[in-house]
């Protein structure tokens, strides 16, 4: 669904599943459209200068939590400079100037419907890749005793 956009933006997108992470408890729909608008804002956070810039899809495990997010080489958000932008939502145009000169609505978007199915959004890491990434509860439900 992102390749359209991607492709604009002269972009390249690589999915990275890792089978082992499990199943995560989360509303399918609502998964993939926090993912999309993330996918969005971060297609479109890349410079000009940055073409035929790769960007990695992935999901993995850390610790007892499971990680859905995009990555880039470029990536220069930090935990803290994202923090910031979440108490400056709302209150200024472009809370996120360190990812995009727009003004970054699909994290704020992804961050309230991942926060929605009691997950969070935070910047993470991925084979030396820095990006943002929904972090979800694994399914308990499903396991076998």
């Amino acid at each position: 669904d992102l390749t359209e956009v991607a492709s604009r933006y002269q972009t390249k997108l690589e999915l990275h599943l890792n089978g082992n992470v499990g199943l995560v408890m989360a509303n399918a729909l609502g998964l993939r459209a926090a993912l999309l608008s993330m996918g969005v804002a971060f297609i479109e956070a890349q410079t000009p200068k940055s073409k035929h810039q790769i960007i990695h899809l992935a999901t993995h495990k850390r610790a007892d939590r499971i990680l859905a997010g995009l990555y880039a080489e470029n990536s220069i958000i930090s935990s803290r400079q994202l923090n910031g932008a979440y108490k400056l939502y709302g209150l200024m145009r472009q809370p996120l100037t360190e990812l995009s000169a727009n003004s970054a609505a699909g994290i704020f978007v992804a961050r309230n419907i991942i926060q929605a199915m009691a997950g969070e959004l935070n910047t993470a890491r991925y084979n030396r890749l820095q990006g943002i990434a929904a972090i979800l509860q694994p399914s308990k439900q499903l396991s076998f005793i």
